[in-house]
């Protein structure tokens, strides 16, 4: 008998007891279990998330319910009626960039759906460049929800996926695309697991502790209308939680998906959003080549959600691909996405699912994806179940597979596993009922060769551990210490420029579906023959800044459509209007609330303003550690003045913006049709002009700073 992969301590953190446990398929599966599983709560519910909005709709359709339907409503109606219930919700404290997307009410600094019995928290612990990604919660410690749905809106959809579905809208109405996902729902010693998971991570992040339930409940919270596909039976609670605040890093899941792909020996069947993972491929790679190499089949989406991550996360998926299609067994790997009916081409249902099958003996469903940030920088949960020679487990895994297979075939799971048993074979038995419109496609997963070539490797795009940006702060405001530290500040702020940008490109996609550049593009020329252009392209700098637009695309545009000096002059002047703007708001609002608008790493960003006033303004506008607004409202939260403020931003700005006016007819190539040479000619023009100021800066703080020696060895005053 084969060794178990599923160990406390090693693949997971630990291992309880489900007396119970289901499968949940798509997100009106889920929403509705959670609705009538909350409705029995007695005592607590905890909610771990990445994303939630109060005007979730959790039950759709035309019957009749006597009790709240909209999340926020509903919870507050359960404290109502339930007085010794209290509700725990701890959200990622998102930046601001994803204000267009999310719900505003929980930034607020008043209370959010105001009841002493519910506490509401935002998470902003986590490192920089990582979120809180965890989708749990937990009822009583006698129920929980693991998966990667979180109660937010654009997740809710049925199996059948129909375009034109008039209930898969979003709070206000407006429709969107077929969405997949899975969730897992447990019930026994393993819900009381998750809870110790989730006040744990409370306790952590609020320095206050939850105590759980003091007695076992004497009511069965199951909702009837579940069938269990599992009873009796261990599962792990497996993790990903990057090193911080003194705990140590787990990447357990990490290595449950090494070890289970290292054990296959039929079969890896995967369902997952992103496709990234360096350490996973790896595993993958070994098995492909390697003598009795398992099927691997992929299920995944067409493209990622925005421009921004097509021509990022997309391209890391696509070499990934192509080293697994050069494997010695590639016969035996399959990449597919699904479609419906309807869709326009080249567009398929949007997979967001984590679901990991081997040999129908493990199977791992939770919130991490087949990614870098997914396997170490991110905070993930999934629940993992293995057979370990029992049957009855490893024909409720065949079953699950069987359901998705079926799901997106459009065909019964016993015509699946039929045609399995035929062949002996999933990619054959797929192949062989791909039959209808709704079917499951090869994906080609390939990007244009310019792209590639201009894009990073995985390590800056999708990293798998934090980004430190107080030491690369460091490496470039450090006073000179041989002769060779200009290139150390080159090359500090090349990788500064890089992470700035990439990272928009990783988190900026949904809110890129609204920038889009030829467009832009197309109504800053049409301004141009106004009499009063210039100044609608200063007012769109406005509400760029407002809206936390990248000032690098709006300055692009500016200059690409008024050409190189009337564009340059509106470019710095746009820029300095919006900066202005938003200093004004930051010191309107206070530390505060900028904070929480702003995100964790502005406590160090207004240190480091603070101190330093001129001099700092100029090194992040040189070398950015965090997006223009956020600078702006930083700086006017902080106690640096408006004068130095304005200075800074102005001789920041200005060599890239004249980088950008006197190669505008390379800019404008580069916005509308990117390839290799004229982006790298505009990159290495723009290191060019970033490196005067940089000397700049180097002299201004040996001025600044003389009690620091050649050897860059700081003298302690004294006293001191």
């Amino acid at each position: 008998m084969m060794r178990p992969v599923v160990e406390a301590g090693r693949t997971c953190w630990k291992v309880g007891r489900a007396d119970r446990l289901a499968f949940l398929i798509d997100g009106a599966a889920y929403f509705e279990a959670f609705y009538h599983a909350a409705l029995g709560a007695e005592r607590s519910i905890l909610i771990l998330s990445w994303d939630l909005d109060t005007r979730t709709r959790l039950l759709r359709g035309a019957a009749d319910h006597d009790f709240p339907n909209e999340l926020g409503d509903f919870l507050r109606a359960l404290l109502r009626r339930k007085r010794r219930l209290n509700v725990h919700i701890l959200n990622w404290d998102f930046a601001m960039i994803y204000a267009l997307e999310r719900q505003w009410m929980p930034m607020l600094p008043v209370p959010w759906l105001p009841h002493r019995r519910l506490k509401f928290e935002l998470n902003d612990r986590t490192p920089i460049g990582g979120c809180q990604h965890e989708k749990l919660i937990v009822i009583d410690d006698a129920i929980a929800f693991v998966g990667g749905l979180d109660l937010t809106k654009t997740r809710w959809d049925t199996p059948s996926h129909q375009v034109d579905d008039p209930l898969r809208v979003d709070p206000d109405g407006t429709p969107y695309a077929p969405f997949h996902d899975v969730h897992a729902m447990v019930a026994g010693e393993i819900a009381s697991g998750l809870g110790d998971l989730v006040r744990e991570r409370w306790r952590a992040v609020t320095g206050r502790t939850i105590a759980p339930p003091a007695r076992r409940l004497t009511t069965d919270l199951w909702p009837p209308s579940v069938l269990p596909d599992l009873s009796d039976v261990p599962v792990g609670i497996a993790r990903t939680r990057p090193s911080a605040e003194g705990h140590p890093e787990a990447r357990e899941i990490e290595r449950l998906y090494i070890e289970a792909i290292r054990a296959a020996r039929r079969s890896v069947f995967l369902e997952t959003q992103y496709f990234t993972s360096g350490a996973v491929g790896e595993a993958l790679e070994a098995r492909l080549c390697a003598d009795g190499s398992p099927e691997v089949i992929l299920v995944t989406r067409q493209n990622s959600d925005g421009w921004l991550e097509q021509h990022t996360m997309d391209v890391l998926r696509a070499r990934l691909v192509r080293r697994l299609r050069q494997c010695r067994h590639a016969a035996r790997f399959r990449v597919y996405c699904p479609t419906v009916p309807g869709l326009r081409n080249g567009e398929c249902i949007g997979v967001h699912s984590k679901v990991l099958i081997v040999d129908d003996r493990l199977v791992s469903i939770g919130s991490a994806n087949v990614s870098n940030r997914s396997m170490g920088l991110d905070t993930e949960c999934n629940l993992v179940v293995e057979a370990c020679g029992d049957t009855r487990v490893r024909d409720a895994i065949a079953r699950l597979r069987h359901r998705l297979l079926g799901e997106h075939l459009d065909v019964d799971p016993v015509r699946v596993k039929e045609a399995e048993q035929r062949g002996r074979s999933i990619i054959a038995a797929i192949e062989r009922l791909r039959e209808g419109e709704r079917q499951l496609c090869e994906c080609a997963c390939e990007v244009a060769a310019e792209i590639d070539e201009l894009i990073p490797d995985a390590a800056v795009i999708d990293p798998e551990r934090p980004v430190d940006a107080a030491q690369l702060w460091a490496m470039v405001a450090r006073a000179p210490e041989h002769r060779r530290a200009g290139r150390r500040i080159l090359a500090a702020i090349s990788v500064l420029i890089l992470l700035c940008l990439l990272a928009a490109a990783w988190r900026w996609g949904p809110l890129h579906d609204r920038l889009d550049v030829p467009a832009l593009l197309e109504t800053a020329q049409s301004w141009r023959r106004w009499p009063d252009g210039v100044l609608l392209l200063l007012g769109g700098y406005v509400i760029g800044g407002l809206l936390a637009m990248p000032v690098t695309l709006l300055i692009a545009v500016t200059v690409a459509a008024l050409g190189p000096w009337l564009g340059f002059a509106a470019a710095l002047g746009g820029s300095l209007v919006s900066a202005m703007t938003t200093f004004g708001i930051g010191r309107w609002l206070g530390r505060t609330l900028v904070r929480r608008l702003a995100g964790p790493s502005v406590n160090e960003l207004d240190r480091r303003l603070a101190a330093s006033g001129l001099l700092s303004i100029l090194m992040v506008r040189i070398a950015p550690i965090a997006p223009f607004t956020v600078v702006n409202l930083a700086a006017g939260a902080s106690r640096i003045g408006l004068e130095p403020f304005l200075w800074g931003t102005l001789l920041g700005m200005s060599p890239g913006i004249l980088v950008a006016a006197l190669f505008v007819d390379r800019l404008t190539a580069a916005i509308v049709s990117p390839n290799s040479t004229t982006v790298t000619l505009l990159v290495v023009a723009g290191l060019g002009g970033w490196m005067v100021v940089a000397s700049l800066v180097r002299r201004l703080q040996s001025v600044r700073h003389p009690e620091e020696r050649r050897d860059g060895q700081r003298v302690m005053p004294a006293g001191g």
